[in-house]
């Protein structure tokens, strides 16, 4: 044992021996800080992308609000026009039915109406003259 401790007094006292521990040490401390620097960076960095993400999907909320609050808005806007369109589409075809009926000559609706008014009228007079037309006979001689 004392030989043991002869050669390490001898490694103590020896300068490069002590070049190396300090290397060694060195390289521990050195291998420390790289693996701290590596934990504090992930965690500066998850951080910093979690800000991102949760900035990133705040800006896709607001744009979602704004989108369908212009589609709300324009949505209004078109059906108020589509109704305006189709209202001029259609008095646009009824002048010309109307138009082409006439050309025609075929009798509208408000047309064969009128004369169908007028024909039970008349129907009516005929019935009312030919009633008052007929002669009575006295009724004795329907008896006999």
């Amino acid at each position: 044992m004392a030989a043991r401790k002869k050669a390490r007094a001898r490694r103590a006292d020896d300068p490069l021996a002590q070049v190396r521990r300090a290397i060694r040490r060195i390289e521990k401390e050195g291998a420390a800080l790289v693996r701290r620097a590596r934990r504090d960076a992930a965690r500066y960095v998850s951080g910093d992308r979690d800000r991102a993400l949760a900035a990133l999907m705040a800006q896709a909320r607001k744009l979602r609000a704004d989108l369908e609050k212009r589609v709300r808005k324009n949505r209004h806007d078109v059906e108020k026009r589509a109704e305006q369109a189709i209202a001029r589409v259609e008095k646009r075809l009824a002048a010309g039915l109307e138009a082409t009926a006439k050309k025609l000559m075929l009798a509208s609706r408000a047309d064969v109406a009128r004369l169908q008014r007028r024909v039970a009228e008349l129907e009516r007079r005929v019935g009312s003259a030919e009633a008052a037309a007929v002669p009575r006979a006295p009724l004795e001689s329907q008896s006999a």
